[in-house]
């Protein structure tokens, strides 16, 4: 599907189901547990999935396109997702909230041909998350959103506008699920120099509100350190080797500005980047990496820092049913302390997924990194660096149903040992998914 490269029937087959997937369930990337796109502007990192360019997304749906009105095709779908046992809403170290909880989406995408090059989509998914004894954090929410993408000869674009409200794991720093209003507009053009060699673009803005329903009090302060209103615009040269493999280098620069402690975390950031994007049905690589400069903005006291970042994701066919995954990152995360505006997140994962007898997948993972902190705080009566530990790992399983229905449990164990007690914490999470279209969401 993604080239014209023969693979064997199962992996092939497994190309063409995490598309469909991606076409027909975009919940699975937007509004899966985890999904985290609070920062959605960030450009030195890449998605922990196996992507193909948006140009073969429209061509599937186009392809796929059973229901229509008139000349707009439409594509419904629901699902079932954050569904389960949570016996830590809002991961403290103390005296743990335990809570049923689950969300329901239900929407259609629509997607209009304006001739053979030019396309609208819109995307209308609302949706309503549920717990059982924390009545407060029951929500509508959903993702709303409006593109206009073209493919020319020599030239392709995209703008997206974009409103979402769901619960989303906060941060590595706080793992717990904080409800997320967050408004965007994005855009992006690459033009095409010589057969091989394209120049590219893009610029975005971005709003963003976090709130922490019936969690203690302290939280709900915390997280909304961290609302802002963050720009980001850069661009760079891509090198075309074939339709499935290029290189890249580009610049990108950031400016954001938070509604809370301004004074201490408005900032602006400069990076300097490459990247490698190759992708055939055994192999995956999509790596990402170079150098930032973050440093203070209006005048704010933020702590300048020169460090490298990047993120890679690696997947990997040894057979037809065996999928080996492996990503890494570092980066610069804004944090919810009030001496600290960030910490450096130094992240490396791996596992497997495992498909047996044509509708079971069994699953695992594992990732360890450290979050090292720049400002040193008082603890015990001595200065320290903060520096966390962290290490999670689980594992889980997916069904295949009658009528296309597709049942998964996960089952996954956090801990953190910090030179701070707070930071110090240890916990377990159980979560179910239920979709409707016959594919896994890996």
């Amino acid at each position: 599907m993604m080239n014209d490269t023969k693979a064997p029937a199962g992996i092939e087959g497994g190309r063409r189901r995490l598309a469909g997937l991606a076409c027909a369930l975009f919940l699975a990337g937007w509004l899966a547990p985890g999904s985290g796109r609070a920062q959605v502007l960030a450009s030195d990192e890449v998605p922990r999935e196996r992507t193909i360019p948006e140009k073969q997304y429209i061509d599937d749906d186009m392809a796929r396109s059973k229901l229509h009105l008139g000349p707009v095709k439409i594509f419904p779908s629901a699902t079932v997702y954050n569904a389960g046992y949570d016996s830590n809403v809002f991961s403290t170290t103390t005296d743990p909230v335990a809570d049923w909880t689950a969300t329901v989406a239900a929407g259609v995408r629509l997607l209009l041909p304006m001739g053979s090059k030019l396309y609208l989509k819109a995307d209308v998914f609302p949706h309503y998350t549920w717990y059982d004894k924390l009545k407060d954090r029951n929500r509508f929410g959903g993702l709303y959103d409006l593109s206009l993408l073209g493919f020319f000869n020599r030239m392709s674009f995209q703008v997206t506008a974009s409103d979402k409200q769901d619960y989303i794991l906060y941060s590595s720093e706080l793992p717990s699920y904080v409800f997320e209003n967050l408004q965007s507009a994005v855009g992006g053009l690459e033009v095409d120099l010589t057969k091989s060699l394209s120049i590219f673009g893009s610029g975005g803005y971005q709003k963003v509100r976090f709130t922490q329903y019936s969690g203690p009090p302290l939280q709900d302060i915390q997280v909304k350190l961290n609302n802002s209103d963050a720009s980001e615009a850069g661009g760079g040269l891509r090198y075309t080797i074939s339709k499935d493999w290029y290189v890249a280098a580009l610049v990108d620069a950031t400016w954001s500005d938070f509604q809370y402690q301004s004074e201490l975390r408005d900032n602006r950031s400069l990076a300097y980047l490459g990247a490698i994007y190759f992708n055939r049905p055994r192999l995956f690589v999509n790596v990402r990496g170079g150098y930032r400069e973050g440093m203070s903005n209006n005048g704010s006291f933020y702590p300048k820092y020169q460090t490298p970042v990047g993120a890679f994701f690696l997947s990997f066919f040894p057979t037809r049913w065996i999928e080996l995954q492996g990503y890494g990152y570092r980066k610069v995360n804004v944090s919810i302390s009030p001496l600290n505006p960030y910490y450096f997140n130094n992240t490396l994962g791996g596992g497997a997924n495992i498909e047996l007898f044509d509708h079971v997948l069994v699953r695992g993972f594992v990732q360890v990194g450290p979050h090292t902190y720049p400002e040193a705080q008082f603890e015990g009566g001595e200065l320290v660096k903060r520096v966390d530990h962290t290490k999670s790992y689980g594992g889980g399983l997916s069904i295949k149903l009658p009528a296309r229905i597709v049942l998964t449990g996960l089952v996954s164990r956090q801990i953190y040992v910090s030179n701070v007690p707070a930071g110090t914490r240890d916990f377990i999470r159980f979560t179910a998914f239920l979709n409707f279209t016959g594919v896994y969401a890996r």
